[in-house]
Protein backbone atom coordinates (compact mmCIF):
# COMPACT_ATOMS: atom_id res chain seq x y z
CA UNK A 1 0.00 0.00 0.00
CA UNK A 2 1.34 3.51 -1.32
CA UNK A 3 2.12 6.01 1.94
CA UNK A 4 0.51 9.18 0.71
CA UNK A 5 3.33 12.14 1.74
CA UNK A 6 0.19 13.49 4.22
CA UNK A 7 0.41 10.48 6.33
CA UNK A 8 4.31 10.25 6.45
CA UNK A 9 3.69 14.06 8.01
CA UNK A 10 1.18 13.40 10.39
CA UNK A 11 3.13 10.01 11.39
CA UNK A 12 6.04 12.43 11.80
CA UNK A 13 3.91 14.72 14.00
CA UNK A 14 2.72 12.13 16.66
CA UNK A 15 6.10 10.38 17.20
CA UNK A 16 7.76 14.22 17.66
CA UNK A 17 4.68 14.71 20.47
CA UNK A 18 5.32 11.49 22.15
CA UNK A 19 8.93 12.10 22.54
CA UNK A 20 7.94 15.92 23.80
CA UNK A 21 5.69 14.66 26.04
CA UNK A 22 7.99 11.88 27.51
CA UNK A 23 10.88 14.17 27.57
CA UNK A 24 8.58 16.69 29.46
CA UNK A 25 7.48 14.12 32.28
CA UNK A 26 11.05 12.52 32.58
CA UNK A 27 11.93 16.41 33.81
CA UNK A 28 9.17 16.48 36.18
CA UNK A 29 9.96 13.66 37.48
CA UNK A 30 13.66 14.69 37.60
CA UNK A 31 12.53 17.75 40.13
CA UNK A 32 9.86 16.03 41.47
CA UNK A 33 12.46 13.16 43.10
CA UNK A 34 11.31 9.79 43.27
CA UNK A 35 7.57 9.19 43.90
CA UNK A 36 6.61 6.74 46.95
CA UNK A 37 6.29 3.35 46.49
CA UNK A 38 3.02 1.14 46.92
CA UNK A 39 4.43 0.25 50.41
CA UNK A 40 4.90 3.59 51.60
CA UNK A 41 0.94 4.56 50.46
CA UNK A 42 -0.51 2.63 53.27
CA UNK A 43 -3.72 0.84 52.61
CA UNK A 44 -5.83 1.79 55.50
CA UNK A 45 -9.64 0.97 54.93
CA UNK A 46 -12.78 3.64 56.04
CA UNK A 47 -15.62 2.99 57.47
CA UNK A 48 -17.09 5.93 56.04
CA UNK A 49 -17.00 7.29 52.45
CA UNK A 50 -15.02 10.07 52.33
CA UNK A 51 -16.85 13.39 50.96
CA UNK A 52 -14.03 15.85 51.19
CA UNK A 53 -14.33 19.46 49.31
CA UNK A 54 -11.08 19.34 46.85
CA UNK A 55 -9.74 21.56 44.57
CA UNK A 56 -9.16 20.64 41.20
CA UNK A 57 -6.15 19.18 40.91
CA UNK A 58 -3.32 19.74 37.62
CA UNK A 59 -2.14 16.31 37.01
CA UNK A 60 1.53 16.72 35.81
CA UNK A 61 3.05 13.54 36.13
CA UNK A 62 0.89 10.52 34.41
CA UNK A 63 2.40 7.73 35.36
CA UNK A 64 2.38 8.81 39.24
CA UNK A 65 -1.20 9.64 38.84
CA UNK A 66 -1.85 6.56 37.99
CA UNK A 67 -0.54 4.71 40.87
CA UNK A 68 -3.19 6.58 43.11
CA UNK A 69 -5.95 5.71 44.85
CA UNK A 70 -7.62 7.67 47.12
CA UNK A 71 -8.13 4.18 49.35
CA UNK A 72 -3.90 4.62 49.94
CA UNK A 73 -4.29 7.74 51.45
CA UNK A 74 -7.98 8.01 53.57
CA UNK A 75 -7.23 6.75 57.17
CA UNK A 76 -9.39 6.35 60.16
CA UNK A 77 -6.47 7.23 61.82
CA UNK A 78 -6.21 11.13 61.48
CA UNK A 79 -2.44 11.47 62.01
CA UNK A 80 -1.94 8.84 59.07
CA UNK A 81 -4.35 10.47 57.16
CA UNK A 82 -2.16 13.50 57.37
CA UNK A 83 0.88 12.10 56.74
CA UNK A 84 -0.06 9.88 53.82
CA UNK A 85 -1.56 13.40 52.43
CA UNK A 86 2.23 14.80 52.96
CA UNK A 87 4.09 11.47 51.06
CA UNK A 88 2.54 12.58 48.20
CA UNK A 89 2.97 15.96 48.41
CA UNK A 90 -0.45 17.48 48.89
CA UNK A 91 -0.27 21.06 49.46
CA UNK A 92 -0.34 21.70 53.01
CA UNK A 93 -3.34 24.60 52.47
CA UNK A 94 -5.47 21.86 50.60
CA UNK A 95 -4.22 19.51 53.88
CA UNK A 96 -5.76 21.61 56.48
CA UNK A 97 -9.14 22.10 54.00
CA UNK A 98 -9.63 18.41 54.07
CA UNK A 99 -8.80 17.44 57.73
CA UNK A 100 -11.19 20.34 59.27
CA UNK A 101 -14.08 19.88 56.72
CA UNK A 102 -13.37 15.81 57.81
CA UNK A 103 -13.28 16.85 61.60
CA UNK A 104 -16.12 19.31 61.45
CA UNK A 105 -18.14 16.13 59.83
CA UNK A 106 -16.78 14.00 62.75
CA UNK A 107 -18.38 16.26 65.23
CA UNK A 108 -21.70 17.25 63.30
CA UNK A 109 -22.23 13.47 63.66
CA UNK A 110 -21.87 13.95 67.12
CA UNK A 111 -24.15 16.67 68.11
CA UNK A 112 -27.20 15.49 66.17
CA UNK A 113 -26.97 13.13 68.41
CA UNK A 114 -27.17 14.84 71.28
CA UNK A 115 -29.82 17.10 69.83
CA UNK A 116 -33.61 15.55 70.70
CA UNK A 117 -35.52 14.93 67.77
CA UNK A 118 -37.16 17.84 65.72
CA UNK A 119 -40.64 18.82 66.13
CA UNK A 120 -42.93 20.69 64.37
CA UNK A 121 -43.39 23.85 66.14
CA UNK A 122 -46.53 25.88 67.01
CA UNK A 123 -46.98 28.88 64.90
CA UNK A 124 -49.74 30.11 67.78
CA UNK A 125 -47.31 29.29 71.00
CA UNK A 126 -44.83 31.99 72.16
CA UNK A 127 -41.15 30.47 72.44
CA UNK A 128 -42.37 27.27 71.41
CA UNK A 129 -38.64 26.19 70.92
CA UNK A 130 -37.85 26.37 74.43
CA UNK A 131 -37.98 23.10 76.22
CA UNK A 132 -40.88 22.71 78.57
CA UNK A 133 -39.07 24.34 81.53
CA UNK A 134 -39.11 27.58 79.39
CA UNK A 135 -35.60 27.75 79.00
CA UNK A 136 -32.68 25.94 77.30
CA UNK A 137 -31.28 22.56 78.13
CA UNK A 138 -28.33 23.37 80.32
CA UNK A 139 -27.11 19.91 80.16
CA UNK A 140 -27.55 20.06 76.45
CA UNK A 141 -25.88 22.86 76.36
CA UNK A 142 -22.92 21.44 78.90
CA UNK A 143 -22.53 18.32 76.34
CA UNK A 144 -22.12 20.41 73.12
CA UNK A 145 -19.29 23.16 74.37
CA UNK A 146 -17.20 19.78 75.64
CA UNK A 147 -17.53 18.36 72.04
CA UNK A 148 -17.15 22.11 71.12
CA UNK A 149 -13.83 21.81 72.97
CA UNK A 150 -12.94 18.40 72.31
CA UNK A 151 -13.38 19.65 68.60
CA UNK A 152 -10.75 22.63 68.47
CA UNK A 153 -8.40 20.92 70.49
CA UNK A 154 -8.22 18.06 67.89
CA UNK A 155 -7.63 20.52 65.37
CA UNK A 156 -4.73 21.83 67.91
CA UNK A 157 -3.20 18.84 67.81
CA UNK A 158 -3.46 17.51 64.06
CA UNK A 159 -2.29 20.81 62.82
CA UNK A 160 -1.54 23.52 65.32
CA UNK A 161 -4.83 25.54 64.30
CA UNK A 162 -6.64 27.82 66.45
CA UNK A 163 -10.37 26.60 65.50
CA UNK A 164 -11.87 30.52 65.54
CA UNK A 165 -8.86 31.53 63.63
CA UNK A 166 -9.22 28.71 60.62
CA UNK A 167 -12.46 29.19 60.56
CA UNK A 168 -12.33 33.34 59.90
CA UNK A 169 -9.98 32.51 57.27
CA UNK A 170 -12.29 30.29 55.55
CA UNK A 171 -14.64 32.18 56.03
CA UNK A 172 -13.03 35.50 55.08
CA UNK A 173 -14.21 37.17 58.19
CA UNK A 174 -12.47 39.23 61.00
CA UNK A 175 -10.51 37.29 63.13
CA UNK A 176 -12.16 38.71 66.46
CA UNK A 177 -9.69 36.40 68.54
CA UNK A 178 -6.81 37.66 66.84
CA UNK A 179 -6.92 41.36 68.14
CA UNK A 180 -8.22 39.76 71.48
CA UNK A 181 -4.63 37.94 72.02
CA UNK A 182 -2.83 38.32 68.70
CA UNK A 183 -0.49 40.23 70.92
CA UNK A 184 0.49 36.77 73.11
CA UNK A 185 2.15 33.44 71.46
CA UNK A 186 0.67 30.82 70.18
CA UNK A 187 0.97 28.44 73.59
CA UNK A 188 0.03 31.20 76.01
CA UNK A 189 -2.60 32.85 73.97
CA UNK A 190 -4.49 28.91 73.65
CA UNK A 191 -4.47 29.05 77.50
CA UNK A 192 -5.70 32.43 77.78
CA UNK A 193 -8.68 31.68 75.09
CA UNK A 194 -9.37 28.30 77.11
CA UNK A 195 -9.43 30.66 80.69
CA UNK A 196 -12.06 32.77 79.33
CA UNK A 197 -14.00 30.34 77.44
CA UNK A 198 -14.41 28.18 81.07
CA UNK A 199 -15.74 30.75 83.06
CA UNK A 200 -17.78 32.59 80.19
CA UNK A 201 -19.27 29.48 80.35
CA UNK A 202 -19.58 29.12 83.92
CA UNK A 203 -21.69 32.73 83.93
CA UNK A 204 -23.43 31.97 80.48
CA UNK A 205 -25.17 28.69 82.95
CA UNK A 206 -25.68 30.86 86.45
CA UNK A 207 -27.61 33.59 83.95
CA UNK A 208 -29.81 31.26 82.05
CA UNK A 209 -30.46 29.24 85.81
CA UNK A 210 -32.05 32.44 87.03
CA UNK A 211 -33.67 33.50 83.87
CA UNK A 212 -32.82 36.88 83.72
CA UNK A 213 -33.93 37.75 87.40
CA UNK A 214 -31.13 37.93 89.72
CA UNK A 215 -30.84 37.78 93.45
CA UNK A 216 -28.36 39.25 95.88
CA UNK A 217 -26.91 35.92 96.37
CA UNK A 218 -26.71 35.56 92.27
CA UNK A 219 -25.05 38.90 91.88
CA UNK A 220 -22.67 38.28 94.14
CA UNK A 221 -21.83 34.66 92.84
CA UNK A 222 -21.61 36.29 89.12
CA UNK A 223 -19.23 38.63 90.74
CA UNK A 224 -17.27 36.60 92.58
CA UNK A 225 -16.90 34.58 88.95
CA UNK A 226 -15.43 37.66 87.77
CA UNK A 227 -13.16 38.01 90.42
CA UNK A 228 -11.87 34.87 89.96
CA UNK A 229 -11.35 35.02 86.30
CA UNK A 230 -9.52 38.43 86.59
CA UNK A 231 -7.13 37.02 89.13
CA UNK A 232 -6.06 33.75 86.91
CA UNK A 233 -5.88 36.07 84.18
CA UNK A 234 -3.37 38.39 86.09
CA UNK A 235 -1.97 34.60 87.07
CA UNK A 236 -1.17 33.65 83.59
CA UNK A 237 0.25 37.04 82.02
CA UNK A 238 3.17 39.46 82.99
CA UNK A 239 2.84 42.43 83.90
CA UNK A 240 3.19 44.24 80.60
CA UNK A 241 1.02 41.29 78.70
CA UNK A 242 -1.79 42.04 81.38
CA UNK A 243 -2.09 45.55 80.52
CA UNK A 244 -2.08 44.75 76.40
CA UNK A 245 -5.33 42.31 77.30
CA UNK A 246 -7.08 44.79 79.36
CA UNK A 247 -6.35 47.91 76.38
CA UNK A 248 -8.54 45.37 74.10
CA UNK A 249 -10.55 43.21 76.27
CA UNK A 250 -11.66 44.75 79.93
CA UNK A 251 -15.05 46.45 80.59
CA UNK A 252 -13.15 49.95 80.29
CA UNK A 253 -11.62 49.20 76.82
CA UNK A 254 -15.16 48.29 75.57
CA UNK A 255 -16.63 51.38 76.29
CA UNK A 256 -13.80 53.80 75.54
CA UNK A 257 -13.89 52.19 72.43
CA UNK A 258 -17.43 52.98 72.07
CA UNK A 259 -17.09 56.46 72.89
CA UNK A 260 -14.58 57.32 70.77
CA UNK A 261 -15.84 56.40 67.36
CA UNK A 262 -16.46 59.62 65.83
CA UNK A 263 -13.20 60.48 67.74
CA UNK A 264 -10.93 58.38 65.46
CA UNK A 265 -8.07 58.57 68.11
CA UNK A 266 -4.93 56.84 67.08
CA UNK A 267 -3.71 53.80 69.23
CA UNK A 268 -1.06 56.46 71.01
CA UNK A 269 -4.23 58.60 72.05
CA UNK A 270 -6.35 55.45 72.98
CA UNK A 271 -3.64 54.62 75.38
CA UNK A 272 -3.34 57.63 77.07
CA UNK A 273 -7.49 57.73 77.65
CA UNK A 274 -7.58 54.31 78.44
CA UNK A 275 -4.77 54.54 81.47
CA UNK A 276 -6.56 57.72 82.69
CA UNK A 277 -10.43 55.91 82.62
CA UNK A 278 -9.01 53.06 83.85
CA UNK A 279 -7.72 54.36 87.58
CA UNK A 280 -11.19 56.35 87.39
CA UNK A 281 -13.03 53.33 86.81
CA UNK A 282 -11.05 50.70 89.08
CA UNK A 283 -11.65 53.52 91.54
CA UNK A 284 -15.31 53.91 91.45
CA UNK A 285 -16.73 51.04 89.96
CA UNK A 286 -18.66 50.68 86.49
CA UNK A 287 -21.68 50.46 88.68
CA UNK A 288 -21.29 53.04 90.85
CA UNK A 289 -23.82 53.96 92.68
CA UNK A 290 -24.74 57.81 93.97
CA UNK A 291 -27.02 57.01 96.62
CA UNK A 292 -24.47 58.15 99.18
CA UNK A 293 -24.31 61.91 99.25
CA UNK A 294 -20.58 62.03 99.91
CA UNK A 295 -19.35 59.28 96.91
CA UNK A 296 -21.65 61.54 94.74
CA UNK A 297 -19.50 64.49 95.52
CA UNK A 298 -16.53 62.93 95.18
CA UNK A 299 -17.39 61.32 92.25
CA UNK A 300 -18.16 64.59 90.58
CA UNK A 301 -15.10 65.82 91.60
CA UNK A 302 -13.11 63.01 90.21
CA UNK A 303 -14.76 63.48 86.80
CA UNK A 304 -13.83 67.33 86.91
CA UNK A 305 -10.24 66.02 87.54
CA UNK A 306 -10.32 63.04 84.73
CA UNK A 307 -11.37 65.76 81.95
CA UNK A 308 -8.38 68.23 83.05
CA UNK A 309 -5.74 65.34 82.44
CA UNK A 310 -7.40 64.40 79.56
CA UNK A 311 -7.22 67.54 78.45
CA UNK A 312 -3.88 67.68 79.11
CA UNK A 313 -3.15 64.07 77.60
CA UNK A 314 -4.52 65.14 74.20
CA UNK A 315 -3.50 69.01 73.96
CA UNK A 316 -6.52 71.78 73.56
CA UNK A 317 -7.05 71.00 70.41
CA UNK A 318 -7.93 67.33 69.63
CA UNK A 319 -9.82 67.65 73.47
CA UNK A 320 -12.21 69.88 72.06
CA UNK A 321 -13.02 67.05 69.45
CA UNK A 322 -12.95 64.67 71.88
CA UNK A 323 -15.60 66.67 73.45
CA UNK A 324 -17.64 67.29 70.23
CA UNK A 325 -17.77 63.68 69.62
CA UNK A 326 -19.17 62.81 72.82
CA UNK A 327 -22.22 65.54 72.05
CA UNK A 328 -25.48 63.63 70.93
CA UNK A 329 -25.99 66.47 68.88
CA UNK A 330 -22.82 65.75 67.30
CA UNK A 331 -23.56 62.58 66.58
CA UNK A 332 -26.79 63.19 65.17
CA UNK A 333 -25.34 65.45 62.49
CA UNK A 334 -22.85 63.00 61.93
CA UNK A 335 -25.34 60.34 61.02
CA UNK A 336 -27.52 62.22 58.82
CA UNK A 337 -23.92 63.63 57.08
CA UNK A 338 -22.61 59.56 56.57
CA UNK A 339 -26.48 58.57 55.88
CA UNK A 340 -26.10 61.44 52.15
CA UNK A 341 -22.07 60.92 51.95
CA UNK A 342 -21.21 64.65 52.72
CA UNK A 343 -18.65 64.00 54.82
CA UNK A 344 -17.49 64.95 58.13
CA UNK A 345 -16.79 68.47 57.27
CA UNK A 346 -20.55 70.02 57.33
CA UNK A 347 -21.16 67.99 60.25
CA UNK A 348 -17.91 70.10 62.27
CA UNK A 349 -19.73 73.46 60.34
CA UNK A 350 -23.29 72.62 61.35
CA UNK A 351 -22.12 71.91 64.66
CA UNK A 352 -19.94 75.46 64.81
CA UNK A 353 -22.92 77.48 63.74
CA UNK A 354 -25.28 75.64 66.68
CA UNK A 355 -22.73 76.83 69.12
CA UNK A 356 -22.23 80.32 68.13
CA UNK A 357 -26.35 80.56 68.38
CA UNK A 358 -26.76 79.03 71.89
CA UNK A 359 -23.65 81.82 73.08
CA UNK A 360 -25.75 84.39 71.36
CA UNK A 361 -29.12 83.38 72.91
CA UNK A 362 -27.64 83.30 76.24
CA UNK A 363 -26.12 86.46 75.60
CA UNK A 364 -29.47 88.20 74.66
CA UNK A 365 -31.48 86.63 77.53
CA UNK A 366 -29.24 87.65 80.07
CA UNK A 367 -28.84 91.73 78.24
CA UNK A 368 -31.17 94.03 80.03
CA UNK A 369 -29.71 96.82 78.95
CA UNK A 370 -32.26 95.85 75.21
CA UNK A 371 -36.27 95.65 75.05
CA UNK A 372 -37.76 92.24 75.08
CA UNK A 373 -39.02 92.95 71.53
CA UNK A 374 -35.42 93.77 70.73
CA UNK A 375 -33.86 90.94 71.76
CA UNK A 376 -36.31 88.56 69.86
CA UNK A 377 -35.88 90.20 66.69
CA UNK A 378 -32.12 90.24 66.88
CA UNK A 379 -32.54 86.72 67.81
CA UNK A 380 -34.88 85.64 65.35
CA UNK A 381 -33.03 87.17 63.03
CA UNK A 382 -30.04 85.37 63.60
CA UNK A 383 -32.06 81.87 63.30
CA UNK A 384 -32.93 82.64 59.78
CA UNK A 385 -29.62 83.19 58.81
CA UNK A 386 -27.78 80.41 60.39
CA UNK A 387 -31.45 78.64 59.08
CA UNK A 388 -30.40 79.40 55.39
CA UNK A 389 -26.04 77.86 56.04
CA UNK A 390 -27.29 74.61 57.28
CA UNK A 391 -29.14 73.99 54.50
CA UNK A 392 -26.63 75.44 51.83
CA UNK A 393 -24.10 73.08 53.50
CA UNK A 394 -25.97 70.10 54.00
CA UNK A 395 -28.28 70.16 50.60
CA UNK A 396 -32.18 70.15 50.69
CA UNK A 397 -32.61 66.11 51.26
CA UNK A 398 -29.70 65.68 54.64
CA UNK A 399 -31.42 69.40 55.58
CA UNK A 400 -35.30 68.34 55.54
CA UNK A 401 -34.04 65.00 57.37
CA UNK A 402 -31.81 67.38 59.88
CA UNK A 403 -35.19 69.72 60.35
CA UNK A 404 -36.97 66.60 61.93
CA UNK A 405 -34.39 64.89 63.78
CA UNK A 406 -32.48 67.42 66.08
CA UNK A 407 -32.52 71.14 65.06
CA UNK A 408 -34.51 72.28 67.48
CA UNK A 409 -32.02 74.92 68.43
CA UNK A 410 -33.10 76.59 65.28
CA UNK A 411 -36.19 77.28 66.93
CA UNK A 412 -36.97 81.19 67.47
CA UNK A 413 -37.23 82.87 70.91
CA UNK A 414 -40.64 83.11 72.41
CA UNK A 415 -41.34 85.95 74.49
CA UNK A 416 -42.14 83.39 77.52
CA UNK A 417 -38.22 82.36 76.56
CA UNK A 418 -37.44 86.26 78.37
CA UNK A 419 -39.46 85.41 81.60
CA UNK A 420 -37.22 85.39 84.82
CA UNK A 421 -38.52 82.93 87.88
CA UNK A 422 -38.74 85.02 90.42
CA UNK A 423 -36.71 84.27 93.72
CA UNK A 424 -37.72 81.79 96.21
CA UNK A 425 -39.00 83.17 99.42
CA UNK A 426 -37.54 82.60 102.30
CA UNK A 427 -38.73 80.20 105.08
CA UNK A 428 -41.64 81.78 107.67
CA UNK A 429 -40.20 82.34 110.82
CA UNK A 430 -42.01 80.58 113.85
CA UNK A 431 -42.50 83.17 116.28
CA UNK A 432 -43.75 80.84 118.88
CA UNK A 433 -40.72 79.53 119.33
CA UNK A 434 -37.67 80.55 121.71
CA UNK A 435 -34.91 82.33 120.80
CA UNK A 436 -31.78 80.42 120.27
CA UNK A 437 -29.34 80.96 123.12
Amino acid sequence: MKTSPFNVILLLAVVGLAGLAAHQARLLRQRAGPWPSEAALLHLSSNTAPRVALRSLVITNPVAASQLDWSNLESTNYFTYIANLRAVRCPEETIREIIVADVGRLYAAKRATLRPAQRQLKFWVSNDDADSAGGSDLDLQRKLRDLDREEKALLRELLGLDYEHEQARILGQNDWEERMYGFLPAPKRALLSDLITRFEEQEQDLIAKTRGLMTEEDSAQLKLLQEQRQAEIAGLLTPEELEEFNLRNSDTANNLRASLDLFGATEEEFRKLFRLQKEFDDRFGLDFDPSDSQKARDYAQAQEQLREEMRHALGEARFKEYERSRDNDYWTLAQITDRFNLGREPANKVYELQRALDEERRRLLSDVAATLEQRQQTFNRLVQEAEAKVARLLGEPAFNLYKKNGAAWLGTLQPQDFMVEPPTPPEPVDLSAPPIQ
